[in-house]
């Protein structure tokens, strides 16, 4: 039972790693598309 909620648990703080990371990526594509637009505003 303690294995089987440790698994749980570094399965929940893998997924939460993999979250972040999502959410970096996003902030950082997020950011280049606001240089792209700030110097051609058509995109």
């Amino acid at each position: 039972m303690i294995a089987e909620l440790a698994e749980k648990m570094g399965i929940a703080l893998r997924e939460n790693e993999l979250y972040e990371e999502a959410i970096e990526e996003f902030k950082l594509s997020l950011a280049i598309r606001e240089k792209l637009h700030e110097k051609n505003p058509k995109i």
